[in-house]
């Protein structure tokens, strides 16, 4: 009878190995430690600041361009100066009082505003009127010079954050000018021309704030009259044009 107590100790303690050792192959925590028990590995906890590998951050915020291509063309408002520095043809001559031609006329010279106005993304109207005049010894003329028509086709170059680069052609359409002679004296003092022509024109923009050059821009006259004579035919002038002023 003593060996049935022993037995019976026996059998028990495999059951309980046989059951220990089935939870370990499961999986299952083999102690009942706590979370902070000695012995127990705990995740390591993530460091501030520190991103895990595999992990994607989001992207950085690019800065906004001066410009873009493709946008609506804003509105410009400048002041430009511009100066014939070479002219050629009959209409580029003074008119004598028999309807003949005399000397070559002195280069004009003007001033005014220029208004650009975009018509969507890719074309800008420009409507100007200045102050011109022309004098050489002892003969004057001023008035006004109106470019009632003018095309841009504005090419973005290069931009970043603060500056913007634009290549414009320009096709002057229709340009008018209405001079008055004040030296010498005259009945017929009053002259009128018709022009158009092409230019080539570069832009810098910053800020809002816009410079503009033509450094080459050739018209072609082919009316000019006076109170007294009406001439037409082909002349040609290249001029030279500084624009500054704002966009908004």
């Amino acid at each position: 009878m003593k060996s049935l107590p022993i037995s019976l100790l026996l059998v028990t303690f495999c059951s309980w190995t046989a059951a220990r050792a089935a939870r370990a192959d499961d999986g299952e925590p083999t102690g009942a430690a706590g979370p902070g028990s000695p012995g127990v590995a705990q995740p390591a906890a993530a460091k501030p600041g520190v991103t895990k590998p595999g992990t994607r951050m989001p992207p950085a915020a690019r800065p906004e361009l001066a410009a873009v291509a493709g946008a609506p063309l804003p509105f410009r408002l400048g002041i430009f100066y511009g100066h014939a520095f070479g002219q050629s043809g009959d209409l580029t001559r003074f008119i004598l009082p028999n309807g003949g031609n005399g000397g070559t006329l002195p280069s004009p010279a003007v001033v005014g505003l220029d208004l650009g106005i975009g018509l969507g993304s890719y074309v800008r109207y420009h409507f100007g009127v200045g102050l011109e005049w022309e004098s050489q010894g002892p003969y004057a003329a001023k008035g006004f010079r109106f470019d009632l028509i003018t095309l841009g086709f504005p090419i973005l170059v290069w931009a970043n954050s603060d500056v913007a680069i634009h290549v414009e052609p320009l096709v002057h359409l229709v340009r008018g000018e209405i001079l008055f002679q004040s030296q010498p004296k005259a009945s017929d003092s009053s002259l009128f021309r018709i022009e158009s022509g092409i230019a080539g024109a570069v832009s810098l923009v910053t800020h809002h704030w816009f410079v503009s050059l033509e450094p080459l821009s050739v018209d072609f006259r082919v009316f000019e009259a006076n109170s007294q004579w009406v001439h037409t035919g082909f002349s040609h002038l290249w001029w030279a044009q500084l624009t500054a002023g704002r966009e908004f």
